[in-house]
């Protein structure tokens, strides 16, 4: 409770200047440089010193000398810190030097880099040094723009780092994530007092579909591209993804682990719905999400599911898309859920239902369709209706199977008769939009890191599907839940 009122305590406080859609539009990046403090030799102190070399390496000096490329691959590749921009790079150390023991490093300017800077992302005052004693899971190297903000309530510590061109002003997003933070750990019953960091990569336009965010050991980790506002999207991203920390530990406390063999994107999907579902419902709740943006979000997971179900499979592959059509099938099961559950007396949120509804005998899809199953209701509060509506559709016929250490839908196989073959899509493409239009269908691909748009003359077929829609002739203030 003391979470939800800090957060309306400064949203009252905002509300004519903090506008959920506006408050955020996209302007003039920033290319704040910071003030870096120099670091004079320790005589005796082994030192690891960091050259940038070029902005896509990064030269480490020790017992031995090598250079480690910034585009890394593995796990977390979708959402590294490592970042070229062109006119900065950024680095995680504990991705480039294998011994975790805290230890100097220091880095040197070279005609590439001319001031760069490290930092201890968890110091309690962040400084920009070129020199260091630490551990290499807190410290990160990099040179050109770096922006951040500390918030120390009593609800909290937050920091946001911003590396990059910033086309938001990081204050305003520090100020959004310590809020919804505050509402799901007051949603599931937790708290955290440790310093929670949030760190955003700035990355060129192109070179993230739309904004990819992740867990940390301190926090979360994301990237946004260089042309975006911090908005709608950027704000689920986030909930979703705090929400499903919570949610994983949660779920782990309930339900009993899948059984050896067991469909893993099934458990995956619905830890992703329903964190996105939560996120929605709580940034709607505080303001966050505009009536309109929490229609458009419910209507966006419709299409996924119906689109979906018109599209090509190969035998025996688990497809990305089939697993997000069912995350995005979970997401809208959570809005049903969360409406029924604010006419409950008293009222009780997500989490409390999970909570309250198991046994610890059921796997978590069997306890998911046992609390949300039923008949969907037509209407969500007072503006947010259900309506037939068409969506035009193109079957690519291509494959782009699901991997659970991959973020992006990346073709493996196609049809040679099917359209994205037509269009030039190859294998090893990341599948990054379709535009279906009447003259035919454009396909957005990402090809070793750059955008590629692809044409074909295919023209849609049209599905008439369940859809969401914002009734125009009610005030936004009838619309948000009665909190």
């Amino acid at each position: 409770m003391l979470g939800r009122l800090a957060a309306l305590v400064v949203l009252g406080a905002c509300a004519s200047a903090c506008a959920p859609t506006r408050s955020s539009a996209t302007r003039t990046p920033s290319s704040a440089v910071p003030r870096i403090v120099a670091e004079p030799p320790r005589a005796g102190a082994p030192t690891v010193v960091l050259r940038f070399s070029s902005l896509d390496a990064v030269e480490i000096r020790g017992e031995t000398t090598r250079t480690h490329p910034l585009a890394f691959d593995g796990p977390n590749a979708a959402v590294s810190l490592a970042d070229v921009a062109g006119t900065h790079a950024v680095v995680p150390l504990a991705a480039i030097v294998e011994d975790p023991a805290p230890q100097r490093f220091a880095v040197e300017a070279t005609p590439v880099c001319p001031s760069p800077w490290i930092v201890d992302v968890a110091a309690p005052w962040l400084v920009a040094r070129t020199a260091v004693t630490a551990a290499p899971a807190v410290l990160r190297a990099g040179c050109g723009p770096l922006q951040h903000t500390d918030f120390i309530t009593g609800f909290g510590r937050e920091r946001v780092l911003v590396y990059g061109a910033a086309p938001f002003d990081p204050r305003m997003v520090a100020s959004e994530m310590g809020i919804v933070r505050s509402d799901l750990e007051r949603m599931f019953e937790v708290r955290i007092d440790a310093l929670w960091i949030n760190e955003i990569a700035v990355v060129p336009h192109g070179g993230v579909g739309g904004p990819v965010a992740e867990p940390s050991p301190t926090g979360l980790r994301m990237r946004l591209d260089a042309a975006a506002s911090w908005d709608a999207e950027a704000r689920l991203e986030v909930g979703a993804t705090i929400a499903r920390i919570w949610l994983g530990k949660l779920v782990g406390q309930i339900a009993p682990a899948e059984p050896e063999g067991a469909a893993v994107p099934e458990r995956a999907a619905l830890l992703h719905g329903i964190g996105r579902g939560i996120a929605r419902e709580s940034l709607f709740e505080l303001g966050l999400l505009s009536p309109d943006e929490y229609a458009a979000d419910l209507d966006r997971a419709e299409a996924l599911v119906a689109e979906r179900s018109a599209a090509w499979r190969p035998a025996g592959a688990i497809d990305a898309r089939d697993v997000a059509a069912r995350s995005a099938d979970a997401s809208i099961d959570a809005a049903m859920l969360a409406w029924r559950m604010r006419e409950a007396d008293p009222p009780r949120s997500l989490p409390q239902v999970l909570e309250a509804s198991s046994d610890g005998s059921e796997d978590l899809a069997g306890l998911w369709r046992r609390i949300a199953g039923g008949a969907r209701p037509r209407k969500l509060g007072a503006c947010v209706l259900q309506r037939a509506t068409k969506t035009s559709v193109v079957d690519l016929g291509v494959s782009t199977p699901w991997e659970p250490t991959r973020s992006a839908a990346v073709v493996t196989s196609m049809r040679e008769d099917g359209v994205g073959a037509a269009a030039g899509v190859a294998t090893g493409d990341e599948l990054a939009g379709v535009v279906a239009t009447r003259d035919g269908t454009v396909v957005t691909v990402r090809r070793r890191g750059a955008a590629v748009l692809l044409t074909s003359t295919a023209r849609p077929d049209v599905l008439v599907r369940r859809g969401w829609v914002r009734r125009a002739n009610v005030a936004d203030e009838r619309c948000y839940p009665k909190l």
